[in-house]
């Protein structure tokens, strides 16, 4: 088993209250919420939401709604051994994965949610397996489509050929691993580009969904950071990502391109590498044993006895359990 598989920390469950009876995906996104958020105990039920999944996909999928964005769902398997070991996949290409990753995954809302949780929100009757990722783009005013799609992404994992695994030094068996997690990050990072912006085409619509959805008063911000480059807000950045990215295709100067695309790589760097992504919390491994980020106390479990990690794979998405 390789380096992420071997990852058997977070042992004890935490519990995260609230049902999860969902009303259609319309009422989902623009409807009010569910009963129990209005019974009566708002600070109980805010705490509780916190750590519950249901609740962070609705409110993501509010978000893509409102926003003319897809929702990229990261899969998150039932076996919780296997949560771990996609979570640490996922990791990898959201740290390692470069600036296009980044890129494309401004172009979506984010959120982390079982097959289960998935059917329950939307309705997707005959979604079955457990895809790495599922991009759903929202029917909005200039699509034909009168409800919610999804295109599964994966990428069947590459094991590390283990009649090389133990030869030469540690550190060149090191390397070797690296630079197969790696080839790992890229072959992912292809996949969600091929769904997310695979040309131009595809790309202006993204924006055209996006600037439909915009104030005016942020419409003429977002031209005038293009013409100009009068600062933009990190949100109104990433909410803007697919006109960001049609405008560096054409830039008006030279040196604009490259402006825009380094703004939009910072935005992106705040909002999806330093903050939670909706369902999940950030962790790391260290080798003997783990910790979720921005938490006093290390994450509950035991020492995970990979005594090292590569550098890949020490920052990991953490699934809530519920």
């Amino acid at each position: 088993m390789d380096t992420l598989g071997r990852r058997t920390f977070l042992k004890r469950t935490i519990l995260a209250g609230g049902g999860l009876a969902l009303p259609g995906w319309m009422a989902a996104a623009f409807g009010p919420g569910r009963p129990d958020e209005q019974d009566g105990k708002p600070a109980q039920r805010e705490k509780e939401k916190e750590l519950d999944r249901a609740h962070a996909l609705r409110a993501a999928h509010r978000r893509a709604a409102s926003r003319g964005k897809p929702l990229l769902v990261f899969v998150v398997p039932d076996n919780q051994n296997a949560r771990y070991d996609r979570g640490g996949r996922l990791g990898a290409l959201l740290n390692h994965g470069g600036r296009e990753v980044l890129f494309d995954l401004a172009c979506c809302e984010l959120a982390c949610a079982t097959v289960a949780e998935i059917r329950t929100e939307f309705g997707f009757d005959k979604l079955s397996g457990e895809p790495l990722m599922l991009c759903i783009e929202l029917p909005t005013a200039t699509t034909q489509a009168k409800a919610p799609t999804c295109a599964a992404i994966e990428v069947p994992k590459t094991p590390f050929p283990q009649r090389i695994a133990g030869r030469g030094s540690s550190e060149e068996q090191e390397k070797r691993y690296t630079a197969h997690e790696k080839r790992e990050v890229q072959k992912v990072a292809a996949a969600l580009h091929k769904v997310i912006a695979p040309d131009p085409g595809a790309l202006g619509t993204r924006a055209d969904r996006v600037r439909s959805r915009l104030a005016a008063d942020e419409r003429e911000a977002i031209e005038s950071y293009v013409a100009t480059g009068k600062p933009l807000t990190t949100e109104l950045c990433v909410h803007a990502a697919p006109i960001l990215r049609v405008a560096a295709l054409a830039p008006r100067r030279k040196g604009d391109g490259k402006r825009i695309l380094d703004t939009l790589e910072k935005a992106a760097t705040e909002t999806i590498l330093k903050r939670r992504i909706a369902g999940s919390k950030w962790a790391k491994t260290f080798g003997c044993g783990s910790t979720i980020e921005g938490e006093q106390k290390d994450a509950p479990g035991v020492a995970c006895g990979m005594g090292r990690v590569t550098p890949l794979a020490n920052r990991f998405l953490w699934f809530f359990t519920r």
